[in-house]
C-alpha cells in the first residue's frame, strides 16, 4: 500500500490551550450573566481577580512556594517573583483609587 506524500498533521489544539481556555471559561461565566454594560463586567473581573476564593489561592500557593524553597527544592527567585505578581494585583485597586482620588 502506497503512503500518502504528505502526512497531515493533527488539526487538535494542545492539552495546555485546551485547559486554559476551559479555566478561562469557568472563571468568567457569571461574568456574562451579571454583566451590565461596561462598568459592571470591569467590577466583576476585580472581584474575581481580588475575592476571598483569590486571596485564599494565593495564600496556599505562598506557602507552598515558601515550604519547597526552605527545603531547598527551587530557589527564592520564584516565589519573590509570584509575591510580587500577587502585591500588583491584589494592590492596583487601591493604587488606581489613588491616582482618581485627586482628579
Amino acid at each position: 500500500m502506497a503512503q500518502p506524500a504528505i502526512a497531515l498533521r493533527s488539526a487538535a489544539p494542545s492539552s495546555l490551550f485546551v485547559r486554559l481556555s476551559v479555566l478561562l471559561t469557568l472563571l468568567t461565566a457569571p461574568l456574562y450573566a451579571f454583566a451590565d454594560v461596561g462598568q459592571g463586567a470591569l467590577q466583576r473581573v476585580l472581584q474575581v481577580l481580588t475575592g476571598p476564593i483569590a486571596i485564599t489561592g494565593a495564600t496556599l500557593v505562598v506557602v507552598f512556594l515558601g515550604y519547597r524553597a526552605w527545603a531547598g527544592e527551587i530557589t527564592w527567585r520564584p516565589v519573590m517573583l509570584f509575591v510580587l505578581g500577587c502585591v500588583f494585583i491584589f494592590g492596583a485597586a487601591e493604587v488606581a483609587q489613588m491616582f482618581t482620588s485627586g482628579v
